[in-house]
């Protein structure tokens, strides 16, 4: 960043030549007339009015308006370096060695030419109206004041000169309306004996403003806070350096806008896009999220799908398809080389190219302790990864600011001895390790195993060489589980397989066995209401004769399922037998959507037993989370979602359960609801009862 360079330089000359104008010229300033008038003026300094973009809008236009129309240039020269010299003063915290004397004189120098110009233009309106002065002078000046200040962030961090321009040129619209309407009247009515009281009256009406700002600012952080707390609730589904992410770069993010001058209508969108960047990890897999170690392809494509769902997410609550494309694209690299859509440069919006900034920012901020080597991976970073026209605003000094608002935790490395085996035992886990080798041309794999599992390794293969990454993924096979990893080169693919069958074996043998000890637990306390399954067969070979099902995909679907169930439901009159079933389906199907991305409840008779069946595709219950979901009243097994597992313990007569890392099944069973042969064997009659999703509606 170079502060003095020749257009600020040439800002900081007007300074200096204005502040010499001005002893030259003291003999025109209407020093004690003016006292009040100036006094107006700080005082809007130093409490600014805020714009809906979140910027500061200062009323000492309105001052110097007067100023300049009222008493003369002289005058309003004056009130410019006053003002300004109060703001840096109050900026330093009330110390002057604190301020800053060649950016001072270099705002001074800015206003005082913006005031010249408009005062030269306002001479050549002669007898014009004060109400078309004072529009003109406002806009003249306000219009060269964003002009100026756009010449300083290009010359100074290298920002597009003409970026933001047009949004803060629209809100020159509320100065200009203030200064059209204020100005005429303090001026019609400026004399000696009333220009106190016009002060007065002017600053009342004001203040009212300001206070109506304050309101807006205040609900502002009320929702930026509810944002961060809710980003808050869902990082803890990961790792713990994930945790506070989101309310890092709301910072970060707040910090990066304010260098580079953002003053966008949406930049309070933007800040709020920042915090709520991952929400879409909300609907990826926990143990993807947590994973130790490499991810596999298809977990990788898992992991980077959080920016699309991420991006519907905020679609659905705000509207705004700009907002959510903020968050599709920001895991999009400059170099084109980005998920899920490979833009590159231009193409990628410029909130995602600030969230990416401000995201790879924070992770090394977290890895590094050193500023000015987290800079210099962020200028490495530049023109492949990040924007470096943003790049350009930060240095290690903007980064110590910024790790000056929060605290990072150190991260340890993980201890050796948890994560590896030793000697013989490791070896009784793995299997044989083979190395094979792909030749693009000859679309050829050497030594090749069985033909299935030829053609699927040949296929990864090429995408290997197509995106020019390393990866490995699981493969299966008769029976037996590989890990194979890719290794492309210029014009084939080194293939490293190895068998971890007995690995698999093992994971599932723990699994098991731990399901097997919870099981004796939970079906002891629950005095055998609640049965836990080791298999998905072991619950399927308990349902009884098969009536009807339907597909559950969304909140839509919760009202359908209670009164699909009700349909089949034969005894209409026990109201309270048929608000435990409905009770019981609604949190099941509930917990459903909230927790997984998609599932089915299906209907049985087992002997004039109601079977209700419901099963989901998502991430499984944690194995230490079952005795609290099944046992405690209002437990969840993810935090603040659903009442939890207790009220449907409470509503049905019998529960079975089986969940694993590939979904859950609950087979929820009510006593004596179908009598004589059962439903199924007079399904005609009540399948006329919901024939249609609309039909069922009327059931409820």
């Amino acid at each position: 960043m170079r502060e003095k360079n020749g257009f600020t330089l040439l800002l900081y000359t007007a300074g200096l030549l204005g502040f010499i104008y001005i002893i030259l010229n003291t003999d025109h300033i209407h020093i004690a007339d003016s006292i009040p008038v100036v006094l107006l003026i700080i005082l809007m300094d130093l409490f600014p009015v805020k714009m809906l973009s979140g910027d500061d809008f200062s009323g000492g236009i309105i001052g110097f308006m007067i100023l300049l129309l009222g008493f003369g240039v002289e005058t309003a020269l004056m009130g410019i370096y006053l003002s300004t010299a109060i703001y840096f003063l109050k900026s330093s915290r009330w110390k002057a060695s604190n301020i800053p004397f060649f950016r001072f004189i270099s705002t001074v120098g800015m206003y005082a030419l913006c005031m010249t110009i408009t005062y030269i233009s306002i001479r050549y309106l002669g007898n014009a109206s004060v109400y078309i002065k004072s529009a003109l002078g406002a806009l003249i000046f306000e219009t060269l004041n964003i002009l100026l200040i756009a010449g300083i962030y290009k010359t100074v961090s290298g920002t597009n000169f003409l970026e933001n321009v047009h949004f803060k040129i629209k809100e020159t619209v509320t100065p200009v309306l203030l200064c059209t309407v204020i100005v005429p009247y303090f001026l019609i009515h400026i004399s000696e004996n009333q220009i106190v009281y016009e002060t007065v009256y002017t600053s009342f009406f004001l203040i009212f403003i300001i206070l109506f700002s304050r309101g807006f600012l205040r609900e502002a952080k009320l929702r930026k806070s509810s944002s961060e707390e809710f980003i808050r609730l869902c990082e803890f589904r990961q790792s713990r350096p994930s945790h506070g992410h989101g309310s890092r770069l709301g910072i970060i993010a707040e910090y990066v806008l304010s260098k580079k001058g953002y003053t966008g209508r949406n930049k309070s969108e933007l800040l709020m896009s920042a915090i709520l960047h991952d929400i879409g990890k909300v609907l990826v897999s926990s143990h993807v999220l947590n994973k130790r170690g490499a991810l596999s392809l298809s977990e990788e494509k898992e992991y980077q799908s959080h920016s699309e769902k991420g991006a519907e997410i905020i679609l659905n609550i705000t509207g705004n398809k700009e907002v959510a494309d903020w968050i599709r694209y920001h895991h999009e690299r400059y170099d084109g080389k980005g998920y899920p859509s490979g833009l590159k440069g231009g193409e990628i919006p410029l909130g995602s190219r600030i969230i990416a900034l401000c995201n790879e920012l924070d992770h090394l901020m977290l890895q590094y302790t050193n500023d000015e080597h987290v800079f210099q991976k962020v200028r490495e970073l530049s023109g492949k990864a990040l924007d470096p026209i943003l790049v350009n605003v930060l240095d290690a000094a903007a980064i110590r600011s910024i790790r000056s608002q929060f605290v990072y935790h150190e991260v340890h490395e993980e201890s050796g001895n948890e994560a590896e085996y030793s000697g013989s035992a490791g070896e009784a886990f793995i299997g044989n390790t083979n190395l094979f080798k792909y030749f693009a041309e000859e679309q050829r794999l050497s030594g090749a195993p069985t033909m299935d599992l030829a053609h699927q390794i040949a296929h990864l293969a090429e995408h290997s060489l197509q995106t020019g990454h390393t990866f490995h993924e699981v493969l299966q096979e008769n029976g037996k589980t590989y890990e194979t990893h890719f290794y492309p080169e210029q014009s084939q693919v080194s293939i490293v397989m190895t068998d971890i069958t007995a690995a698999i074996r093992y994971r599932d043998m723990l699994h098991e066995n731990m399901m097997r000890s919870y099981k004796d637990v939970i079906e002891t306390l629950s005095n055998n209401k609640v049965n836990i399954c080791l298999t998905k067969e072991e619950v399927n070979d308990q349902l009884g004769t098969f009536i009807a099902s339907m597909d559950v995909n969304n909140k839509a679907d919760v009202g359908l399922s209670r009164s699909f169930v009700a349909g089949y439901y034969t005894d209409q009159q026990d109201a309270k037998r048929l608000m435990h079933i409905k009770l019981a389906v609604s949190e099941g199907v509930t917990n459903l959507i909230k927790h997984a991305v998609g599932g089915e409840i299906s209907l049985y008779d087992k002997q004039g037993t109601l079977q209700i069946f419901i099963t989901d595709r998502g991430s499984g219950i944690p194995l230490h989370e079952l005795p609290k979901t099944v046992l405690i009243p209002g437990y969840s097994s993810k935090r603040s979602l659903g009442k939890g597992f207790a009220l449907i313990h409470a509503s049905t007569d019998h529960i079975s359960l089986h969940t694993n890392g590939k979904g859950t099944s609950l087979l929820l069973e009510f006593n004596r609801i179908f009598s004589g042969s059962g439903a199924a064997a007079s399904g005609q009659d009540n399948q006329l009862t919901i024939s249609s999703p609309n039909q069922a509606a009327f059931n409820l």
